[in-house]
């Protein structure tokens, strides 16, 4: 009967159909049905485009304008003060990754135009000057580049969003406050780190304007004293433990014991634990090409046991019919690769499992943790660095303060005491 019908149910059809994206949306509840989403998860999203479409014609706004700056315009316009239905979808995060999903699927079908920045265009600008600048002048990678953009987009946008980008409208003060602000919560270490990357832009503003050298001798710096701490690392039993949490037969459970493996037997990083692909392995040969930091490339011997896992995910667990990429998300949209946010998770939820939540931070861990088990096996600090990649002997040291027996033959006797 009608009057046992919710009223979502009604709207949806009708504002569907009254809209430009009525002949696309079989294609797109399709798409995303084969990207893994449930059906309840389509129902939703269905319902939030349906809110969307129902806006843009009310508002006499055609399909070619649909992009990321007019989707924020229906977050800060229409949302706060809608009046579409008792029970229509208006849920901020529902609704953004229900929008994000059908942008992707329209610019698959070539109905839309590229992706635009919602950022005012003398900021993009600035942003993609300063990207090119990082690329082809200091040679960084793409993931250092990303990181950078993001710390600098937010500074920009703090000093600049309603005025020129000119150095000499800066003051110090105004840099100062942002950092403040934008570093509050964080540790020594990182707070280090962004004021070096909002140090790097204002070395590159310098380049045209001078008064941004002065901004950059101004900034504070931060005491780091690379031997003053021990490296963490997990004891034999710590190790077995989290391994054991992530055994599984299910599909998630296998990716899951292949990624610490391959963090666990070969100390790789986080970044190119998920930037391996299935052409990097020889198997025949044993190998393993491991692309790391500053565009390096390595061959490594692949153990017995990080293979086991790594086939045995690829045979049952890895999606068929995907990229190159060794390893994917297990959740929508599953044809996507795994990122370093999936690689952090994975030990995460592992470590959970093994209750050492306080003992295991990060993937990083299991670094610290080769380099110690080589130690305590007597390794030289040479083939320590050698498997580990690092390009200085300098970054390998710390590893030397682990090996407690062999420091307790140069320590000298503690003052007073009997020799």
């Amino acid at each position: 009967m009608i009057r046992t019908m919710r009223s979502h149910e009604l709207h949806v059809p009708a504002w569907l159909n009254a809209s430009e994206l009525q002949p696309y949306i079989d294609g797109f509840i399709s798409y995303i049905g084969e990207c893994g989403y449930s059906q309840s998860t389509v129902r939703v999203y269905r319902n939030a485009i349906a809110h969307f479409a129902h806006w843009m014609t009310a508002n006499k706004m055609p399909l070619r304008r649909l992009n990321e700056e007019l989707i924020e315009r229906f977050f800060s316009q229409h949302l706060p003060t809608c009046r579409c239905g008792s029970l229509r979808q208006r849920s901020l995060h529902t609704m953004r990754a229900a929008l994000k999903v059908l942008l992707r699927f329209l610019r698959r079908e070539q109905l839309l135009g590229p992706a635009r920045s919602v950022d005012p265009p003398s900021i993009a600008q600035e942003l993609q000057t300063f990207a090119h600048y990082q690329e082809h002048v200091c040679g960084l990678t793409q993931a250092t580049r990303e990181v950078s953009r993001h710390r600098v987009r937010a500074f920009l946008i703090d000093c600049f969003v309603s005025r020129a980008i000119r150095m000499a409208a800066l003051r110090e003060k105004d840099v100062t406050r942002f950092l403040t602000r934008y570093t509050v919560n964080c540790t020594s270490r990182s707070r280090s780190v962004i004021y070096r990357s909002i140090r790097g832009y204002l070395h590159f503003k310098a380049l045209s304007e001078p008064n941004a050298e002065t901004l950059c001798e101004r900034l504070p710096r931060f005491a780091q004293w690379r031997l003053a701490s021990l490296p963490k690392s997990l004891s034999a039993a710590e190790s077995e433990a989290v391994l054991a949490a992530c055994r599984g037969n299910d599909a998630v459970s296998r990716r899951d014991y292949a990624i610490v493996r391959c963090l666990h037997d070969l100390g790789l990083r986080t970044v190119e634990v998920a930037r391996l692909q299935l052409d990097d392995f020889d198997w025949k040969a044993g190998t393993v090409q491991i692309r790391g930091k500053g565009h390096r490339v390595d061959v490594m011997p692949v153990p017995a046991s990080t293979g086991d896992a790594i086939a045995s995910y690829i045979r049952h667990g890895r999606p068929r019919g995907a990229g190159r990429a060794l390893f994917f998300r297990h959740r929508p949209p599953h044809w996507a690769p795994a990122t370093v946010f999936v690689v952090r998770a994975a030990v995460r939820c592992a470590a959970k499992r093994a209750r050492l939540t306080d003992r295991v931070g990060g993937p990083h861990i299991f670094r610290h943790t080769v380099a110690s088990r080589l130690v305590q096996r007597r390794a030289s600090l040479k083939a320590i660095a050698d498997l580990l990649r690092h390009r200085s002997l300098v970054s390998t040291r710390v590893y030397a303060k682990v090996d407690l027996p062999a420091l307790s033959t140069v320590a000298l006797p503690w003052p007073g005491r009997d020799v």
